[in-house]
């Protein structure tokens, strides 16, 4: 029973509910029906009090943009500052730091020259042997003693002697004996970078040698000896060069065995 009532009750209510949607209607349905809507028009407005705390509020945004605006350029122009300054004083650190590396280079160069070996010729180059002039053939035999005029040992000491019968060849055939014995130095089969004997401060090492030419110039006058000396030393410099040229005091068909070589004018150099 108390079942089939609230079934009806529930029927009569739902009822009731779909009667009310039907007869219900938006505000101004029945205006837009019949005739148009009348505008509404809202005006609003401000006191004095709050207009002069909105002028006040605008004022102090204003101010404050403003301050803000001259805070980030004193910023950047302060930051500009610092970074010239202490470019500047890099500059100037560089420059103390470069000067103090070049002074201090230049005294260890200033040592090491005062320190290490210098090797020459010591004494003028003398024929063991009368030159042997032909046709096709030029021989030449003697000893050549080279001294470490250095106070520190010479090391690994490469020499080379060669003989030139035409003055316009010597530059090519001085540089060629120069690079035969400095790539020995490099490419040899007993050491890499070092071959040859020290010679120690004031000793003297003698090395005797027979060279010839066998295409000599055909109108021989001075007979030249293009000569060229490698060593090492102790304070790790890689190769030292001595260059030297010796020549014939005379034509070389009339030197005799009691002759001396002489110094030339050209092909003399050291590092």
């Amino acid at each position: 029973m108390f079942a089939l009532l609230a079934y009806l009750f529930g029927i009569l209510s739902a009822a009731r509910i779909q009667d009310r949607k039907q007869d219900y209607q938006p505000p101004g349905q029945h205006l837009c029906n019949n005739e148009s809507a009348i505008p509404a028009r809202i005006q609003i407005s401000f006191s004095d009090e709050d207009k002069k705390e909105n002028r006040a509020y605008q004022e102090q945004q204003y101010a404050l943009q403003k301050s803000l605006k001259r805070a980030a350029w004193l910023t950047f122009w302060a930051v500009f500052i610092y970074a010239a300054i202490t470019l500047a004083l890099w500059c100037v650190n560089k420059k103390a730091a470069d000067a103090a590396k070049s002074a201090a280079d230049t005294a260890r160069d200033t040592l090491i020259y005062s320190q290490r070996p210098w090797v020459h010729p010591s004494s003028p180059i003398r024929l063991t042997q009368p030159i042997v002039i032909g046709p096709n053939r030029i021989a030449v035999s003697g000893t050549m003693t080279i001294k470490n005029y250095g106070p520190s040992p010479a090391l690994f000491v490469v020499s080379s002697l060669d003989i030139v019968t035409d003055i316009k060849d010597f530059k090519n055939r001085a540089d060629n004996g120069c690079n035969l014995i400095e790539r020995l130095t490099k490419e040899n089969e007993f050491s890499q970078n070092a071959f040859g004997p020290p010679i120690f401060p004031q000793e003297v090492m003698a090395q005797p040698f027979d060279i010839s030419d066998d295409t000599p110039h055909p109108n021989l006058t001075v007979l030249y000896f293009a000569g060229c000396i490698i060593y090492r030393d102790q304070f790790g410099k890689s190769l030292h060069h001595t260059r030297f040229c010796v020549e014939t005091p005379r034509l070389a068909r009339d030197f005799r065995m009691a002759d001396v070589l002489v110094n030339c004018n050209i092909g003399q150099a050291a590092d």
